[in-house]
């Protein structure tokens, strides 16, 4: 599935199940032939811890051939298909484990997840409530459940179910990140801000929550709380393009195009094929009237997006400035199909473009 990609999302453990009884080991696969089912088992267990996902799921299958009624079995077979992304084979194996074992909390969870990843997110909702029924102070089951309720827009049931999850763990970082986020989705940008402070005190706390509410106080016009957000996100994690980013957009949204510069240069650094990135980054040197640098990263831009509406005008308008009209039509033309109202006005630019464009800023 597409899970909403500001979030650290992390999926349940994928605890690895081995049998109480005593396991017979062997000296190597020749031995399969004649091996017991606890030896086929204990080869799928090293498959596993081998990162075989295959080999360990074909050694799951053949036990459960001679053991069909192994919950645990089943289980760790799930888990195979799972890490090989065969997710609706993930589910078939998860679903037999809670057949024969109803009260298998992991089993539940997991098979919430592969439901999840197979796009079917109320069977993954309703498999994630059987798990709370079993585990009801556990947190996890609330935090996937929160996950799949955003990924279907239902901010408000996120929202409930995000909250449970921080009741019963308050200390785990990406519930407290994706409650953050959800209330940012709502618009409740004060109780986002809090909880953003508060996963940053989170254990394992990323520099997102600080990107976050950089965000939130750029969004605002408050233009010193974001830059000592984003500076607190660079300062965790110096290759985070985004922060780098939103610190560029607070002195460009106060048309300090000079001093936005060395950030949205460092955010096209980290990250050379981001759209936003170069786009901003042309418009910096427009802005500043560095045509031959605008015209580099709004060309950048196109090999990226080519259908960027805002490039191709731009870049028109930086070829008809420069006397390149054969160049500015072939941005005209390339505009047309894109935004005709926008093709025109630049047609109509062409020859007697103002030397800065016509705008101030793209940004939001």
């Amino acid at each position: 599935m597409s899970r909403f990609q500001f979030a650290a999302i992390a999926f349940a453990g994928l605890t690895f199940v081995i049998p109480a009884a005593p396991v017979v080991s062997f000296a190597a696969p020749a031995a399969v032939a004649q091996a017991t089912p606890e030896q086929i088992f204990q080869q799928g267990i090293d498959y596993f811890k081998n990162q075989q996902w295959q080999e360990a799921a074909q050694a799951f299958r053949r036990f459960i051939l001679m053991r069909p009624d192994s919950a645990v079995a089943n289980y760790n077979l799930g888990l195979c298909n799972y890490r090989l992304k065969l997710y609706p084979e993930a589910a078939t194996a998860f679903r037999e484990a809670v057949r024969l074992n109803p009260n298998y909390y992991e089993a539940w969870l997991q098979l919430g997840n592969a439901y999840d990843l197979s796009g079917f997110y109320n069977e993954a909702i309703a498999a994630y409530r059987r798990a709370s029924g079993i585990k009801p102070d556990d947190g996890q089951p609330y935090y996937e459940m929160g996950v799949a309720h955003y990924a279907q827009r239902r901010y408000d049931d996120a929202l409930a179910a995000y909250r449970a999850s921080v009741q019963r763990q308050p200390g785990h970082f990406s519930s407290q990140l994706n409650l953050g986020l959800t209330y940012k989705q709502l618009g409740r940008e004060e109780d986002a801000l809090a909880t953003f402070a508060q996963a940053t005190r989170a254990s394992g706390a990323t520099a997102q929550p600080y990107k976050e509410m950089g965000d939130i106080y750029t969004k605002r016009k408050q233009f010193a709380d974001a830059r000592t957000a984003y500076r607190s996100a660079i300062q965790i994690q110096s290759n985070y393009s985004d922060a780098h980013l939103g610190l560029g957009n607070t002195f460009f949204n106060a048309n300090q195009y000079q001093e936005s510069l060395p950030h949205y240069q460092n955010a096209v650094r980290y990250a050379p094929n981001s759209e936003t990135a170069n786009l901003y980054l042309a418009d910096a040197y427009r802005l500043l009237k560095d045509y031959p640098n605008a015209a580099t990263y709004y060309r950048a831009a196109l090999q990226i997006a080519p259908r960027n509406v805002d490039a191709h005008y731009y870049l028109g308008l930086i070829y008809a400035v420069q006397n390149n009209r054969t160049a500015a039509m072939r941005e005209y033309e390339a505009l047309r199909p894109l935004d005709a109202e926008k093709a025109q006005k630049l047609l109509g630019l062409i020859g007697n473009a103002p030397a800065s464009g016509d705008k101030n800023s793209i940004k939001n």
